[in-house]
């Protein structure tokens, strides 16, 4: 099985590298289609080369013999045709129109709905399965339908169908059937596993690329922008009764710098299933009074008010990771309510108990809002969505979408609502998580 196996692919990647040889493939879709129509051709021409023998040798009405072997020249030809023209679409109608129509003029002249080739107009819609699109195939499977009907309907109305296959050529049918479907399913399941196996390998490569590649920029861009922000720290300090705006300005770009990188390689490590994510039950309490603690000078700076329900909080233990949810959850969460809410407002942090095992982490603050343009691309990376604070300060614009991974990687959820100053009532957003964990009497 293994020298067939072998033997199968070699012809096969033996035509498809002689076929392509002078031709460019411009993406993976292009390479997908070219493997479809070539596997189609490559199956059904040997299929259909051995009717029309049979006719030729064991039928008497000479017609279908004759139309196959038009429609076999015809097949010979697509592989030029579609090197020419590049459409799938066309080669994929032209084959099985032709596959159709020598079909059909088979069974009027042996036997009609009757004959057991007729399982041939159940197998067609297979082949554009492996070419066109959804609706195309659909298309096929109807025309499939309406021939077996035709036939269905002529047989129950008494239309006489010849019987011009000798016995021979009946047994020599039904033993092309039985191998032409082993070998439409060894060719497809054989050519698509290492279809499958080479694309799952250059995945792989790819993916371990980008691993190092990831790694190499994290590790060498990280060191210097720690640095940077060090020595403009020290600068700063240095002439403390100095405006110096170069300086600040290099100073806020440096600290986005190093949140854009740490954002990023939290982000990466999540997609790639290593971030360090051990969950399990940690006090709530304790997580906001670390917050509270860590945003104090920003706070203090905006003279913003945080609120939060303690005495709700205090029993409450969420089934989280204690660090990601600390500093990746709710710092991100808590630098978005400081950074778009103007001075001497305020920020509620409050919990719910949707059921026994289930909380309502709900964060709301009078900011600015979020525009309606923003909102629907909030978690989206490919959108931009970072704009200035009330301060005019930026931030990174991946803090939402890392929260939401965060969030899904401990099984909760998390929704926005948000209101902008131009909004009927006070502007402000409230971000509400949705997390497993339980309250716990002291």
């Amino acid at each position: 099985m293994t020298l067939l196996k072998q033997y199968i692919l070699r012809c096969y990647f033996s035509i498809f590298n002689l076929i392509t040889s002078n031709y460019k493939i411009k993406n993976g879709n292009e390479l997908r289609q070219i493997h479809s129509v070539l596997i189609f051709l490559i199956v059904s021409a040997p299929i259909l080369t051995a009717y029309v023998i049979n006719f030729f040798l064991h039928m008497e009405n000479k017609i279908p013999a004759l139309v196959g072997l038009i429609t076999s020249s015809i097949h010979l030809s697509l592989p030029l045709l579609y090197l020419l023209t590049r459409n799938s679409l066309l080669i994929g109608t032209i084959a099985l129109s032709g596959s159709f129509v020598f079909l059909s003029t088979f069974l009027i002249f042996e036997g009609g709905i009757s004959n057991p080739l007729v399982i041939w107009f159940g197998i067609f819609p297979l082949f554009p399965g492996t070419i066109c699109e959804r609706n195309i195939i659909m298309k096929w499977i109807y025309i499939s339908l309406a021939f077996i009907i035709t036939f269905s309907f002529l047989s129950y109305f008494s239309f006489t169908f010849q019987e011009s296959l000798t016995n021979r050529g009946k047994e020599i049918n039904q033993m092309i059937l039985i191998f032409g479907i082993l070998i439409i399913n060894i060719t497809v399941i054989l050519v698509y596993k290492s279809l499958q196996q080479r694309t799952e390998q250059e995945l792989h490569r790819q993916n371990s690329r980008a691993d190092d590649l990831f790694r190499v920029l994290f590790h060498d861009l990280a060191n210097p922008l720690g640095r940077m922000s060090i020595g403009l720290s020290i600068a700063k300090r240095a002439m403390p009764d100095m405006t110096h705006r170069g300086i600040e300005i290099a100073s806020q770009a440096s600290d986005n710098m190093m949140k854009i990188t740490k954002n990023i390689r939290k982000m990466y490590a999540i997609s790639r299933g290593k971030a360090n994510i051990e969950i399990s039950y940690t006090s709530l309490k304790k997580s906001l009074d670390l917050i509270q603690e860590y945003f104090k000078s920003d706070l203090e700076k905006k003279r913003i008010n945080l609120h939060f329900n303690i005495f709700d909080s205090q029993d409450v233990y969420l089934l989280v990771d204690n660090e990601s949810f600390k500093h990746q959850v709710l710092g991100n969460i808590l630098s978005n309510a400081v950074r778009f809410s103007p001075p001497g407002s305020n920020i509620w942090i409050k919990i719910f108990s949707a059921n026994e095992h289930l909380f309502v982490l709900e964060i709301q603050d009078e900011g600015i809002g979020i525009p309606e343009t923003l909102k629907d691309h909030l978690f989206d990376l490919n959108k931009k969505t970072t704009r200035p604070g009330t301060d005019g300060d930026t931030g990174t614009g991946l803090g939402l979408h890392i929260v939401k991974s965060f969030v899904e990687a401990f099984g909760g959820e998390i929704s926005v609502s948000s209101r902008v100053t131009k909004d009927v009532g006070p502007s402000g957003t409230t971000i509400k998580l949705i997390l497993h964990g339980e309250r716990r009497i002291s």
